[in-house]
């Protein structure tokens, strides 16, 4: 807060979601540092996976006040629930009226794939 100033109803807020792509979130890190009036934004950085890599590279910006949020949920730490598959879930491409007649977990709101 020192350095950028206290965060208020007028500071512009940019949330990213973090897969486990490094090289992209470097990428996107460097272009955030050339925009105009980035030292006036609150940066959140929204994790589904845990990785020290990611988390050093997001912790290393000093051109804008940054927070990193973590899903509670990882698909590292549940693997056979959600967000991760389970045995329940519908097969990936199932269509829903044969998803109805096997009784899955989704099958009455199915996602793209089915």
């Amino acid at each position: 807060e020192d350095m950028f100033g206290p965060v208020t109803n007028d500071t512009t807020v940019i949330v990213v979601q973090v897969h486990n792509r490094l090289k992209y979130l470097r990428e996107l890190i460097r272009s955030l540092s050339l925009a105009v009036g980035i030292d006036k934004t609150l940066l959140i950085f929204s994790h589904d996976v845990w990785d020290e890599e990611l988390n050093v590279l997001v912790r290393s910006i000093d051109f804008s006040q940054t927070l990193q949020i973590f899903y509670p949920f990882s698909l590292q730490t549940h693997t056979h629930t959600f967000p991760g598959e389970s045995t329940k879930d519908c097969p990936r491409d199932a269509k829903q009226p044969k998803a109805l007649t096997m009784s899955c977990t989704n099958a009455a709101w199915p996602d793209i794939h089915g």
